[in-house]
């Protein structure tokens, strides 16, 4: 008889939970990508390395952007401003990124918290329609930051409204060079241990 009104409590639970969730004003905050096609009616944002993206004062924005940076993306690090009262997450890597973990990684300077989001990993997507292999140079992403609120709205965001969202993506054509550079010191370091370990 415990176990029955046990099971029956926690039921009643679930449902009351599920009430509350569907009715609540806008779901947490989700970043997710998106695959768009850049075209003259539909203009994308190209760069080089690392950009910034403006929330609009929704707190939300669609962002189309295009990789010049002559490399492909494997990996995407993303830090923005949502509000204070927000403790949860959501992230999508679409058909780019298999994975995404996102987190708090404190409050920022007007007291909101400050988020980090990491979208990596290549390979089979998690949709199963295809593989995720990054965002090649040359090709286009679009930065969903617009939260579904309910069905009469089309679309709101709940990020800070005004606010700037930093991403840098990886590998960078500044890595590179900077990596390239500091081996450039070593190289007669190499010929001069070569020399000593010919002539013993």
């Amino acid at each position: 008889m415990k176990t029955l009104y046990a099971l029956a409590l926690g039921l009643a639970m679930i449902l009351s939970a599920t009430a509350v969730r569907a009715d609540a004003a806008p779901l947490d905050p989700t970043i997710i990508l998106r695959d768009p096609v850049c075209s003259p009616s539909t203009l994308c944002t190209v760069v080089n390395g690392s950009f910034d993206l403006q929330i609009d004062s929704t707190g939300g924005g669609s962002f189309l952007i295009k990789n010049n940076s002559g490399f492909t993306w494997t990996s995407l690090s993303m830090t923005l401003l949502a509000p204070s009262n927000e403790g949860a997450f959501g992230c999508d890597g679409g058909i780019f990124f298999q994975t995404c973990s996102i987190g708090i990684a404190g409050p920022g300077s007007n007291g909101t918290n400050v988020v980090d989001a990491f979208f990596f990993g290549l390979g089979s997507c998690q949709n199963g329609n295809t593989d995720c292999q990054g965002l090649p140079n040359g090709g286009a992403i679009i930065f969903d930051l617009n939260t579904e609120c309910d069905d009469d709205a089309s679309s709101c965001g709940n990020w800070e409204p005004n606010s700037l969202a930093s991403v840098t993506p990886n590998p960078e054509p500044e890595t590179f060079v900077l990596l390239l550079t500091g081996f450039l010191p070593l190289l007669p370091l190499r010929k001069r241990l070569f020399n000593s370990r010919s002539s013993a």
